[in-house]
């Protein structure tokens, strides 16, 4: 109904010591509802089996919504650097009030992670995360600050032109700091991305 956040179900279907015979039904249950079918033979398998689906897999979904967050506000930095200097000072305020909004929706991603580390790209990738959590808090606030200086003037014969390059260039470094190394940071998480779901795809 409208108004109310639908219920998403992920199928998983797990057989201990099932017979051969019966394997290609419980398959053809799983196909039929979109699930996925894991058949084990030993309590050693078993636990293997839920560990992967327990932890790794939800693990693996959190990862992937980080990721996308963090790659889509570090994109948004670069707009805000862009528009600056075409002096487009409203066109930067709203891309930093986007990069906000979108930032806070990864928390409850990133707070996931914090109990679901299976390996060590994951505890990496999470060292990594919470690194860039607080560049993009120190991104927001010195865009803020760039903003609130206002564009720079043209007019080199203007009174307190100097003072003012002086505060831009302050500004703009303190800007390049700060995405240089939240890039630097995304440059790696991507690459732990691929590498934490090509462990997905070994276990499956």
């Amino acid at each position: 109904p409208t108004g109310q956040t639908p219920v998403e179900l992920e199928m998983r279907f797990i057989g201990l010591a099932v017979p051969a015979k019966d394997t290609p039904r419980i398959q053809q249950i799983s196909d039929a509802v979109g699930g996925q079918a894991y058949f084990v033979n030993t309590v050693a398998e078993l636990n293997d089996v839920l560990q992967y689906v327990l932890e790794f897999e939800p693990a693996v979904a959190h990862v992937r919504r980080v990721w996308n967050i963090v790659d889509e506000v570090g994109k948004s930095m670069t707009g805000v650097a862009q528009n600056m200097n075409e002096g487009k000072t409203a066109e930067a305020t709203a891309i930093l009030d986007s990069g906000e909004a979108l930032y806070a929706n990864m928390r409850p991603s990133f707070d996931a992670l914090a109990g679901l580390q299976p390996s060590e790209n994951f505890q990496r990738f999470y060292k990594l995360a919470a690194e860039n959590r607080s560049l993009q808090d120190e991104g927001f606030a010195a865009g803020r600050a760039w903003i609130r200086g206002g564009a720079l003037s043209k007019d080199r014969k203007s009174p307190g032109y100097e003072a003012d390059v002086k505060r831009w260039n302050e500004s703009v470094g303190k800007w390049n700091e700060i995405v240089g190394k939240y890039n630097a940071n995304i440059n790696e998480m991507n690459k732990l991305t691929n590498e934490i779901v090509n462990e997905r795809r070994r276990k499956t």
